[in-house]
């Protein structure tokens, strides 16, 4: 039907006043929309999820390293969660066919059976995620997303993600499930709303600080960098030594306790690597005191 299609809209280009042509065309085109129902009622018959990804606007125009990475990021999301839920590293997320929209795309999980439906849990989370982060606001967003992930970073980052490249688009999106049970599932995500959705999320993998006191030995000092290596490990100061930056006015302090046994204070600036999905801590000293 598609190359049929393809062909008589190309054919129409040579001929534009050709009404027989058109209308022909025209019916292809309800024909088409006909067989993708009964492609919906097939899968669903055959245990499968449907998921649809929307960007029903006018496409033209926008740049394709804006464009292209959002279908991607939509499918990070939900292999994260599906991590994040000891299901699956990943899904198996097959594009089936486009469906009427300017960026429309079916996709489809594999066969799912009655018994154990993880794929169909996955996708569901992450549906009642989105609604969920849609009525949170700057005030209760860390709550809520302790609730959601436990605060896992980069269950967080992927979703931040998700809604920046949306976002950048400046377009609007709608997503969509129909379920295994047949329920059907639409969520609809206007520049608007995944702009707030990322303000919302990056504020929660900026850089945190805090304070921490640790008993140790300070086993290197470098005067010209203020750098100093801080040993907690006692029987093996040579084993992963704190590497932190100090102040000039602490220049003395470190010097008179090089290689003594002290309790330091040091302030910790905890940063999330969106390229590596780690956590990295920073820290820089604030003051010793003698050991007991």
């Amino acid at each position: 039907m598609d190359n049929s299609l393809f062909k008589a809209e190309s054919l129409l280009l040579q001929f534009p006043e050709d009404n027989l042509l058109r209308l022909t065309i025209e019916q292809d085109k309800h024909r088409r929309v006909v067989l993708i129902d009964e492609l919906k009622a097939s899968i669903a018959e055959n245990q499968q999820n449907s998921v649809y990804f929307f960007l029903d606007e006018n496409v033209s125009g926008i740049d394709l390293d804006l464009l292209l990475p959002n279908l991607s990021n939509f499918k990070n999301i939900i292999d994260k969660t599906s991590n994040y839920l000891n299901v699956s590293n990943r899904i198996p997320l097959k594009l089936k066919t486009t469906v009427a929209g300017s960026f429309g795309f079916l996709l489809t999980t594999p066969f799912e059976g009655k018994l154990f439906r993880e794929y169909d849990n996955v996708i569901d989370y992450v549906f009642r995620t989105i609604t969920v982060l849609e009525q949170t606001n700057e005030s209760n967003i860390h709550d809520t997303l302790k609730d959601l992930f436990k605060n896992d970073k980069k269950v967080i980052n992927k979703y931040s993600q998700f809604f920046n490249g949306l976002s950048k688009t400046k377009k609007d999106y709608r997503i969509e499930w129909t379920a295994i049970s047949g329920n059907h599932n639409v969520i609809s995500l206007p520049e608007k709303t995944t702009t707030h959705l990322y303000s919302l999320l990056s504020q929660q993998i900026k850089p945190e600080e805090t304070t921490k006191q640790l008993y140790g030995i300070i086993k290197g000092v470098s005067l010209l960098k203020n750098k100093i290596d801080f040993a907690t490990d006692i029987e093996n100061p040579a084993n992963n030594p704190i590497k932190a930056s100090f102040s000039e006015d602490l220049a003395d302090l470190v010097k008179e306790y090089l290689d003594t046994f002290s309790i330091c204070d040091f302030k910790v600036i905890t940063e999330y690597n969106e390229a590596t999905e780690e956590e990295t801590n920073k820290y820089e000293l604030l003051n010793i005191i003698p050991a007991p």
